[in-house]
């Protein structure tokens, strides 16, 4: 029995993207000078618990999101 053959490409992507967390500087990728400084002067406002929070809450709209797809899912496959 063979494994299938690994997608090279989805594992260079989370490679890539776990480097990216550890670089300090991916916000001058994406940010221009006023937004960056806007986060910056937050940054003492985050905390685990927020992080664990934030985390909780958006599991659970896409969880939410995934339902109510499927749902609407079904609905459709229904009216056919």
């Amino acid at each position: 029995m063979n494994a299938p053959d690994p997608d090279w490409a989805l594992i260079i992507r989370i490679i890539k993207e776990i480097a990216m967390q550890d670089e300090a500087s991916w916000q001058a990728k994406y940010f221009c000078d006023e937004p960056k400084a806007r986060i910056e002067s937050r940054e003492h406002q985050w905390s685990p618990e927020l992080q664990e929070r934030m985390n909780r809450e958006w599991s659970e709209l896409y969880r939410d999101v995934e339902i109510a797809l499927g749902e609407d899912r079904r609905a459709r496959s229904r009216d056919r």
